[in-house]
């Protein structure tokens, strides 16, 4: 990966949506879609003299790899986000976390996967797994805000990497069978049913034999009222807990963890709950990686 590509994606990009910028004034994010569906070939409603401008740019655009695509737009994203302000910063699953589901993915998996994100948002973290996966994979995305589906849509094309995108509710009836089961999934309460049990419950149907949901969960999901009822309900195993460092979020904030299973009952299985360090400290946070490779591994017997 060429962090002067990222840079250069960046720049060009950057400029044909402010070319649109000022010429439209519509918010940075749908000038960002329009400069990516000029690059990409696709139709817009920009005038032929603007279009024409904009390839200019693009002229001196060489052949990129996925990665350096997609964090070129990360950055691209966070800056729309920003001049907004209708979503929240948030939104974008950070590099940190998705190299943490990269990491288990590839240890467990091997061969054609299918993959569905049932939180879809702007598609940054089932990209960033698809691009570090060394296999082929197979995307599939549920988004229910249609600007988001705009953009994850055009995020996927411009990495050259597949989707079919349900413009859905997570909690809509879906048929899509998977080997992961992935989502950034949101804390609120649905006529006072906690929206991530009904989640994890739901979609544990569409997990395929063998496979693996990793949810990113707010760390007060074991204290919420109905938690009790969720472990009656749930037909399978929860299988591990990576706690992530407190260090990434806002004082106040609950923080997040990784929470892994299986739609399999295992019998006499205890969690396993990791505390990541720190990311500061580059040594724990190797040396913890490992572990849960290694841990990682030993499931493959189990599930």
């Amino acid at each position: 990966m060429n962090y002067k590509k990222i840079d250069l994606f960046y720049d060009t990009l950057d400029q044909a949506a402010m070319l649109i910028y000022e010429e439209h004034q519509y918010d940075y994010l749908t000038c960002l879609i329009n400069a990516s569906k000029v690059l990409l070939g696709f139709e817009t409603k920009l005038s032929q003299e603007l279009i024409n401008r904009i390839e200019k740019l693009f002229k001196s655009f060489d052949e990129f790899q996925k990665e350096e695509v997609r964090q070129a737009l990360e950055l691209l994203i966070v800056k729309g986000l920003k001049h907004l302000q209708k979503y929240p910063l948030d939104l974008m699953t950070p590099d940190s976390i998705c190299y943490l589901y990269a990491n288990v993915i590839n240890e467990y998996f091997d061969g054609k996967i299918t993959i569905l994100d049932v939180a879809l948002g702007t598609g940054n973290l089932i990209n960033a797994i698809s691009n570090y996966y060394p296999y082929e994979s197979s995307l599939i995305g549920i988004e229910r805000d249609e600007f988001l589906v705009e953009l994850a849509k055009i995020a996927c094309e411009l990495q050259n990497n597949n989707i079919s995108i349900y413009y859905n509710n997570s909690l809509d009836p879906i048929y899509e069978k998977a080997n992961l089961i992935i989502g950034d999934l949101d804390n609120y309460y649905v006529n006072e049913h906690y929206f991530p049990y009904l989640v994890i419950n739901k979609f544990n149907q569409n997990l395929l034999d063998n496979g693996l949901f990793i949810y990113l969960i707010s760390n007060d999901f074991f204290n919420q009222e109905k938690v009790i009822e969720f472990k009656k309900t749930f037909k399978g195993t929860l299988l591990g807990l990576i706690v992530l460092p407190e260090t990434m979020f806002a004082k106040g904030h609950p923080g997040k963890s990784l929470l892994i299973g299986t739609n399999k009952e295992i019998d006499a299985y205890d969690m396993l709950v990791i505390n990541m360090p720190s990311l500061n400290d580059t040594k724990n946070v190797n040396n913890t990686v490992e572990y849960i490779k290694v841990w990682t591994k030993k499931l493959k017997g189990m599930i």
